[in-house]
């Protein structure tokens, strides 16, 4: 298993009118770092988790995380980003202290939901490999 995930997205537009690119490391949580975030994050949420269960995108939970008061949501939104560095030419920054390097808010929005995916994307797999439409066949077995 990887400990890091490698991401470029894009940010804008530079002084010449091109596509601006900024490269991010997602640094995987570790066990007991995602289990109290996954905790804090079902407590926060409350009724919404129910609702969640059966959603396989993690823009449900972003904008179920938007749907609660936005200083109980800030430090599972802020933790998010503390896994997250970003690569200029191959040096690495904690993202948080070189926040103004971003320009655009939905970069910071994307670059949340892949650190979500990176760190929670085997909650995503397991329910794809549990819903109905994988044929009994293909499900694992557990002994």
């Amino acid at each position: 298993m990887d400990d890091e995930v490698k991401i470029e997205l894009d940010d804008g537009v530079d002084f010449e009118g091109k596509t601006r690119k900024l490269k991010f490391v997602i640094r995987k949580m570790g066990a007991f770092s995602a289990e109290a975030w996954m905790i804090r994050a079902g407590l926060l949420l409350g009724a919404e988790v129910v609702q969640l269960q059966n959603k396989r995108d993690f823009g449900d939970l972003l904008a179920a995380l938007c749907k609660v008061k936005y200083e109980d949501a800030k430090p599972l939104l802020d933790e998010l980003l503390d896994c997250c560095l970003i690569d200029i030419e191959g040096v690495r920054k904690n993202v948080t202290p070189a926040l103004h390097m971003v320009q655009l808010p939905t970069t910071l929005i994307r670059l949340r939901m892949e650190a979500l995916k990176a760190n929670f994307g085997f909650l995503q797999d397991a329910a794809k490999s549990s819903s109905p439409e994988v044929p009994a066949s293909q499900q694992p077995v557990v002994q």
